[in-house]
């Protein structure tokens, strides 16, 4: 495969990725939340929860692209409806550490309804011969590398927006000044 070739085939999986199965997530992700009670955003800690088990709460800004701010109140929340546990992490009494406490009616919701995509994705697999270990391996790293890609890029944006924000109110205080 040429570099135009390698080119047009990225091109192709962006769109894909961003067009298609970006949204279509971002509507499972709404759904699954509405079905357990919770808004996408704590829908989304607590999944990161599920994965790391104990996360930082600047990890939790970090992935969900909320303030210091609003993860303190996101977790307050989590916490007071017996989703986390937060605690102090010691020797840093700025950094909260949480933890995703069991919750028989979330989690029994939410394994009825991951159940439902794992049947559908050992179709895919199926499908696709992604039976072998080496080929359902490269899918995986791909998926995560792809995950990896677009946080990053979202951070970029964030940062982006953030500095636009803040040129903005300084051109603001200059014109004031004047």
């Amino acid at each position: 495969m040429d570099s135009t070739e390698d080119a047009g085939a990225a091109a192709e999986l962006t769109r894909l990725v961003l067009d298609e199965l970006g949204p279509a997530l971002r509507w499972y992700h709404a759904e699954v939340a509405r079905r357990v009670g919770l808004d996408p955003v704590e829908l989304q800690c607590l999944h990161l929860l599920e994965r790391h088990g104990v996360a930082a709460s600047g990890l939790v800004g970090d992935r969900t692209g909320l303030s210091r701010s609003a993860v303190a109140k996101l977790l307050h929340r989590l916490e007071r409806d017996g989703h986390v546990e937060r605690s102090v992490r010691r020797g840093r009494a700025q950094e909260v550490e949480v933890v995703l406490r069991p919750h028989v009616e979330r989690d029994a919701t939410l394994d009825v309804l991951r159940s439902r995509v794992d049947e559908a994705m050992a179709g895919i697999v199926a499908n696709l011969g992604l039976c072998g270990l080496e080929r359902r391996s490269a899918a995986a790293a791909w998926a995560a590398a792809t995950a990896v890609a677009i946080h990053l890029e979202c951070r970029l944006l964030a940062d982006a927006v953030t500095d636009a924000r803040i040129r903005a109110a300084r051109r603001r205080a200059r014109v004031r000044a004047q």
